[in-house]
């Protein structure tokens, strides 16, 4: 479901809580999930990536800073740009987990 341009507020704020997810996330322990919004099912927070893909409406600050503060560095201040660079987090994690 990766669309571009602007996507409805359910689809950023599944973003937004993969985010939190991962911010909180510890490694060594599994990808997490979170919940799609309006949805009865969780899904991982790399998929929550995915659905952001392309959304180039700006993200919220607070959610901005908090990636910078946990080490990430998106090129874009948009959905699209720290959801790319979160997946690439999420790569190098399980990269580092798992061997």
């Amino acid at each position: 479901m990766s669309q571009s341009g602007h996507l409805p507020g359910h689809i950023r704020a599944t973003f937004v809580a993969a985010v939190a997810a991962f911010v909180d996330w510890k490694g060594g322990d599994p990808e997490p999930n979170v919940e799609l919004s309006y949805e009865p099912y969780h899904i991982p927070i790399s998929r929550a990536c995915g659905l952001v893909w392309n959304c180039s409406d700006t993200i919220p600050g607070n959610v901005f800073d908090q990636l910078r503060e946990c080490g990430l560095h998106p090129r874009l201040r948009t959905y699209a740009g720290c959801a790319r660079a979160v997946r690439t987090a999420i790569k190098k994690r399980q990269v580092l987990t798992t061997g």
